[in-house]
């Protein structure tokens, strides 16, 4: 399970995992949860991986032990934003059930600008004239 989790794209998922743990929520996990693979991770070189999210916010609010503490402090950059209590994680953010919500429609500017696109007629030779200013020297390549 824990591999799964350390890949780069579930990060994001170790870091609620952590949080949820820290908050006794018995009913999403049950029994104990061995989390010795990510205490063993924690140090300032880990900061400058895929796991820094959660190596971070892990010593910022107390979910895990690490081997040696104090190893935010150690690092350069993310000391100071330990000695300013940044977060980057919202643990009382609360999410809506987008499935619920009806999308927005179109801007008026865009309504305008769409009715605009539409009332000018499009003449295939007039586009024609546009691709051949684009034309390069023959032997030539502009591209990337």
């Amino acid at each position: 399970m824990f591999r799964s989790i350390l890949k780069p794209r579930a990060i994001s998922r170790a870091v609620i995992l952590a949080d949820i743990m820290t908050e006794g929520v018995p009913q999403i996990i049950d029994g104990a949860l061995d989390v010795s693979l990510w205490e063993r991770a924690l140090s300032a070189d880990v900061l400058q991986t895929n796991l820094w999210l959660l190596a971070y916010e892990a010593d910022l609010k107390g979910w895990l032990q690490a081997p040696v503490a104090g190893y935010v402090m150690t690092h350069p950059y993310f000391a100071e934003l330990r000695r300013r209590k940044v977060s980057f994680y919202d643990d009382e953010k609360t999410l809506r059930n987008v499935r619920r919500l009806k999308p927005k429609g179109p801007s008026e500017a865009f309504l305008k600008h769409m009715a605009a696109l539409r009332a000018k007629p499009i003449e295939f030779d007039d586009v024609l004239d546009e691709l051949e200013e684009w034309e390069q020297d023959e032997g030539e390549y502009g591209g990337y």
